[in-house]
């Protein structure tokens, strides 16, 4: 009993801590904040809601992302696209991104390898997957 309880209160722990990381990141007042909101199992679909929040006062007329979806091996079990198109300043937006052939409950977690474009106008935005700020809400871990 003493060990189910200890291990219960470690993921518990783990679990605020991580929503508490999350939390903080997404308040930053300048942040450009990513984060896997759930993930849903649609036939052989697994879909990611991914809201992307732009609290600063740049608007992105271009912002496109490369990401890796991770198995409970930390071996690639995906490799998709998110284009967030247009994001206004100060506003945030849910990209619901498919992964083919995966089944949601396999994925520990998801890496954004690269930004394939960060325009505001018709300008590169620089540092743009510096000024990026991760999270999850779900237990799938999104990180750079």
């Amino acid at each position: 009993m003493k060990k189910w309880t200890g291990l219960l209160m470690a993921a518990l722990l783990s679990f605020s801590v991580t929503a508490a990381e999350s939390e903080e990141a997404e308040k930053s007042s300048d942040a450009l904040y990513m984060e896997i909101n759930k993930l849903e199992q649609r036939d052989n679909l697994c879909v990611a809601y991914i809201r992307f929040s732009n609290k600063s006062d740049l608007a992105f007329s271009e912002f496109k992302s490369e990401l890796f979806a991770f198995d409970q091996e930390e071996v690639i079990a995906a490799h998709f696209l998110a284009d967030f198109q247009q994001v206004m300043a100060n506003k945030t937006v849910i990209k619901l991104v498919p992964m083919k052939d995966v089944t949601c409950d396999k994925i520990s977690s998801v890496l954004l390898n690269q930004m394939l474009s960060c325009k505001s106008g018709d300008e590169e935005v620089a540092n743009c997957m510096q000024r990026i700020n991760t999270g999850s809400k779900s237990s799938v871990k999104l990180f750079k």
